[in-house]
């Protein structure tokens, strides 16, 4: 980011001149500060903590869940459809990572 900061500020300076700033409502700002305060905030302090306790090695096996969480909540709030191949690559990866939970530790 500090790289491409000399490059982006100009580029930011001119959009910002040349084009009328929208309204924006309560709600994207209230949705800007969620972002921004729980879910990138507290949830770091969450996971950070998680992986002090429970071992970084153990508890970060369960980041691979992450993708396939996000794909059944798309599925489940917004109605996207899931091919078959999504559940069965599902089920392969959460396999792999019990095995890689239950192994014992060093």
């Amino acid at each position: 980011m500090l790289l491409l900061a000399p490059a982006a500020v100009p580029l930011l300076a001119a959009s910002v001149l040349t084009r009328p700033a929208a309204p924006v409502s309560a709600a994207v700002w209230a949705g800007l500060a969620y972002a921004g305060v729980i879910s990138m905030f507290g949830a770091s302090l969450a996971w950070y903590r998680g992986l002090a306790e429970g071992g970084t090695a153990r508890i970060g096996q369960l980041n691979l869940a992450q993708p396939f969480l996000a794909i059944g909540w798309s599925a489940l709030l917004l109605g996207e459809r899931i091919a078959w191949t999504v559940p069965l690559t599902a089920a392969i990866v959460l396999g792999c990572m019990i095995v890689c939970l239950r192994s014992p530790s060093r």
